[in-house]
């Protein structure tokens, strides 16, 4: 038996497009922190964080596009992306100003 870390969460079954990064897919039964007796501890604190982080963000830039394609990570291990480039427009008192 092999535990394989990548194919968590790719279940075309339970995910639209499994293999697109979308921050907007929503809560699903996802293996991200474990479930039941494998809970991760830190469950909670790290969703706390990871919601104050992307509230904070969308407050400081208006918008975000990539600006390349993103480099997949090529891991049995693992998956993702090993690198992404991205241009985002920061909001300022006076309106916008695009910034990298």
């Amino acid at each position: 038996m092999y535990l394989l870390y990548a194919s968590a969460n790719r279940d075309e079954d339970l995910f639209v497009d499994p293999d697109s990064i979308r921050l907007d897919r929503g809560m699903a039964n996802h293996l991200a922190l474990g479930f039941g007796p494998h809970a991760c501890l830190g469950a909670s604190p790290a969703s706390l964080e990871g919601r104050l982080f992307f509230k904070r963000f969308f407050e400081k830039f208006s918008n975000i596009e990539l600006a390349d394609v993103p480099e997949r990570l090529v891991s049995h291990l693992a998956t993702g992306c090993s690198d992404i480039t991205a241009i985002c427009v920061l909001v300022t008192m006076a309106g916008v100003t695009p910034r990298a």
